[in-house]
């Protein structure tokens, strides 16, 4: 069951955390930030929010960052991607991925004696996907007999998943060389899924109907089974199911720290350290129907025994993913101001997702329907492992800056990144491109204004993974998968 450990893990370039937060640095591909004006930066390092205010003294302050003090950031960013999946079988898919549309805002306010707050709303991650697959059922055939091969079977796999923070932050300067900064991100996670999965026989503990019994024993349904599949090899049955999984009122909870440092005027070094999020439960109601696989298999046995054994072979279930947490994170970013009106950044972070992305399971248990119990025994309930393996990764990036007088400033930037996904993702949860190219610009305001415009494209180019043996449904193993995406971002920041 399940695809969703999968979706809450797609690539969230819409939120930023590759390719950067506000659309400065997304214009950079990530890197930027310790010389960024935006306060949606301080999302990755809250101590930049002093260095946004320091002045007409600052070699890397213009103007416009050196007015008022407050800034207010409003962005609007979207993401398209385009996926393919060529599947073992040899069947050419084309799930369809609508563009994501989401706002970001940012504000922070100098309190004065260097101390600056801050507040961040974003979307940290988001996305949909929907597709029909080609599956092959375990236990029912094509002719009734037996013969013919496994039954085809079209599943949906589709999934929406919106991920939004709330991150307030406060930072302070210490003399002419140090900030410090400390935040608190509080993560909203929704998510919406169909799709299918392959419970093991070993779950239907139910002892078989009496009239079955004087001639198999007082045996479990699943040993029933896999007696009679004994010489196809059956060891599973296919269930659909479809719900919703949210945090309700225990989002998970990220600090943040960060340290900036200026060594010399034309320079500026950022630190930053994110530890685990807090533990989090995911849950809600999802549905259960065993229809296609156990309960075709069912209403065989019916004609033998004469009488119903599962009048509905759906039920409602409550689910819990308990324990999902968000990775620690390390990263370091640094800027130079070169001659010309030129800049030079450079930004890398590592992510601990092996340590928080393993070892997930799913809990199913209050059944609706009580036949359920009937099969699977005890009270009805059942636990799915959802097989993730992820490793850690490192992401790079790299980007210049030039001004063109006081009105202008291009951008553009390259980055890179170690893919963390290992064995198989479901849906259209990818795992994440390796490269990104971005080109930004900002239109700064002119003497009477105090709005300056920010623009960035980011592109992801062309990448390829191939899957491996499937854990959860065996038929989309071996799948390869072809993707790249797209983000626009497009804000303003104000200052009085």
């Amino acid at each position: 069951m399940l695809s969703l450990a999968l979706a809450l893990l797609l690539p969230p370039q819409l939120g930023g955390e590759i390719t950067g937060v506000s659309p400065e640095t997304a214009g950079l591909a990530g890197a930027g930030v310790p010389a960024s004006t935006d306060p949606l930066d301080a999302s990755r390092n809250p101590a930049v929010l002093p260095w946004m205010f320091s002045g007409p003294d600052d070699a890397f302050t213009r103007r416009r960052a050196a007015r008022g003090r407050d800034r207010l950031s409003l962005a609007l960013r979207e993401l398209a991607n385009d996926l393919t999946i060529a599947t073992h079988g040899g069947a050419e898919l084309d799930p369809d991925t609508p563009a994501a549309l989401a706002p970001f805002l940012g504000y922070a306010h100098d309190l004065g004696d260097g101390v600056v707050v801050g507040l961040a709303v974003w979307p940290s991650a988001g996305g949909e996907s929907d597709v029909i697959r080609r599956t092959y059922l375990d236990i029912v055939t094509v002719n009734p007999d037996g013969t013919g091969g496994p039954a085809p079977y079209d599943v949906r796999d589709r999934w929406r998943l919106l991920q939004f923070s709330v991150e307030p932050s406060v930072a302070w300067r210490a003399g002419s060389q140090w900030t410090f900064g400390a935040g608190l991100a509080l993560r909203q996670t929704t998510v919406d899924m169909q799709s299918a999965t392959e419970l093991q026989l070993d779950v239907l503990q139910g002892v078989i109907d009496e009239g079955l019994q004087p001639i198999f024993g007082a045996i479990g349904w699943g040993e029933l089974i896999q007696q009679l599949g004994s010489e196809r090899g059956v060891d599973s049955f296919q269930v659909d199911f479809s719900g919703d999984l949210d945090h309700g009122s225990d989002p998970m909870a990220l600090l943040r720290f960060g340290v900036g440092w200026r060594p010399d005027p034309r320079t500026r070094v950022g630190f930053w350290y994110r530890p685990p999020s807090s533990a989090a439960d995911l849950t809600g109601r999802v549905a259960v129907d065993m229809g296609a696989d156990l309960g075709a298999f069912v209403d065989g046995i019916e004609d033998i025994v004469g009488s119903e054994l599962l009048a509905d072979p759906t039920s409602g279930y409550d689910m819990r993913i308990s324990g999902v947490r968000m990775p620690q994170q390390l990263g370091l970013g640094v800027s130079h101001l070169l001659d010309g009106g030129r800049r030079l950044h450079f930004g890398a972070f590592w992510s601990d997702w092996s340590s928080s992305f393993s070892g997930w399971v799913a809990e199913l248990t209050n059944p609706s329907n009580p036949e359920f119990v009937t099969f699977l025994g005890g009270d009805g309930s059942t636990t799915v492992d959802l097989g993730l393996d992820w490793r850690d990764s490192w992401a790079l990036s790299t980007g210049l800056e030039q001004d063109f007088g006081d009105l202008w400033t291009l951008r553009g930037g390259i980055g890179w990144q170690r893919q963390p996904v290992r064995g198989t993702p479901l849906g259209a949860a990818m795992p994440f491109n390796s490269w990104h190219l971005a080109l930004g610009a900002s239109l700064w305001g002119v003497p009477a204004g105090r709005a300056d415009w920010h623009f960035a494209l980011v592109v992801s180019p062309p990448d390829r993974f191939q899957a491996g043996a499937n854990d959860l449904i065996s038929d989309f193993s071996y799948d390869r998968y072809r993707q790249w995406l797209w983000s626009v971002a497009v804000g303003c920041t104000i200052a009085w």
